[in-house]
């Protein structure tokens, strides 16, 4: 089974704002990962495009991993709902969620070691 990630962040009107995930989606597939960014608002591509891309690829199972630094309005209430609507659309493919990535205690460990490092200069 072929497995692939989607990096789905809140998108912004100031085409920059992405760089980071951009960046986040080339270490990945660097790794040999098959993923996909997706954004929820204001930028492209959005987390149906994602799948559709990703599917046309081959996938089979897709983790979506919400790069936000916690959970919040979008969390509760718009996640299940694109999780409705993927499952929908795409019924053959196994679609998970992970928790934001910002209560991952590793990542909240990397941050707290980065800022550390940052602060002792």
């Amino acid at each position: 089974m072929k497995k692939a990630v989607i990096l789905l962040a809140h998108g912004s009107i100031d085409s920059t704002w992405r760089e980071p995930i951009i960046k986040l989606r080339e270490k990945l597939e660097a790794e040999g990962m098959w993923v996909s960014d997706a954004y929820l608002q204001f930028t492209e591509p959005d987390i149906i495009e994602a799948t559709r891309l990703l599917e046309s690829k081959g996938a089979q199972h897709i983790t979506v991993v919400p790069v936000f630094l916690a959970s919040g309005t979008h969390y509760t209430n718009d996640f299940p709902a694109l999780a409705k609507e993927l499952e929908k659309l795409h019924p053959e493919m196994n679609i998970v969620w992970t928790d934001v990535l910002g209560e991952w205690d590793v990542v909240l460990d990397s941050l707290a070691q980065a800022i550390i490092y940052d602060c002792s200069k």
